[in-house]
């Protein structure tokens, strides 16, 4: 199935971290993610996300945070 390999394709290659300002960019065009002007927000989010999977007991935060660490 075409469409099935097209979205593991995706999935596969894409950006491992992505930030969008939808208001000034509805289609999310432009990845903000290595924007300096956005750090603090990124590093917000990040943090956000970190609670909230250590809350969930997610079995992926442990690669979050490595992924975190070489940034």
């Amino acid at each position: 199935n075409a469409a099935i390999q097209a979205r593991v394709k995706l999935f596969l290659t894409r950006i491992p971290e992505e930030l969008y300002d939808f208001g000034k960019d509805p289609d999310g065009l432009n990845n903000l993610a290595k924007s300096p002007e956005y750090r603090k927000q990124l590093l917000q989010f990040r943090k956000e996300m970190t609670d909230w999977m250590i809350k969930q007991n997610d079995p992926e935060q442990k690669k979050y945070q490595s992924f975190l660490k070489g940034k």
